[in-house]
Parts: structure tokens; C-alpha cells; sequence
């Protein structure tokens, strides 16, 4: 597990919220949805060989780190471009 949220963490490194596209992969936001109805850009993922893996690997390590919070967010990528 503590190889993911690594790997999660160099992800979020690679987060840029300019808009600006790094490399062929497509972009993905990471969102999240606390205890409102509406989903909220956390973080765009950009500058991975795969983003959506990132993205998807960044959601894990987030829903693990707040699973013990009373009302746990949910984590959910979705393409950016």
C-alpha cells in the first residue's frame, strides 16, 4: 500500500491546473464529493505516461486516507479534455 500512495504523491505532483496538455496521454480531473450533492475539481492530472492510471492510483490513496472520517468523500476521475 505504501508503494501507491507513493506513487500517488508523485502523481499529484504532476497536477497543474493551467490547462496546459504535457505529453500524448489525455488529462483527467480528480474530483471529489464530500457531504454536498455536486462533484469539485481537486486536481488535474497531467505530464503520466497514463494519466488515468495516475488519476485512478491519486483516487485510491485519497478514499484510504479519509476512510475512517465519519462521511467518508468519494473519489472520481474523469477525462479533461
Amino acid at each position: 500500500m505504501m508503494a501507491a500512495m507513493r506513487r500517488a504523491m508523485l502523481v499529484a505532483v504532476m497536477i497543474s491546473l493551467s490547462g496546459y496538455a504535457f505529453g500524448s496521454s489525455e488529462d483527467y480531473w480528480l474530483e471529489q464529493r464530500g457531504l454536498l450533492p455536486e462533484w469539485s475539481k481537486v486536481a488535474r492530472v497531467v505530464g503520466y505516461s497514463d494519466n488515468e492510471s495516475g488519476c485512478l492510483d491519486l483516487a485510491a490513496a485519497m478514499r484510504e486516507k479519509v476512510k475512517t472520517a465519519p462521511v467518508p468523500a468519494q473519489f472520481r476521475c474523469i477525462p479533461a479534455n
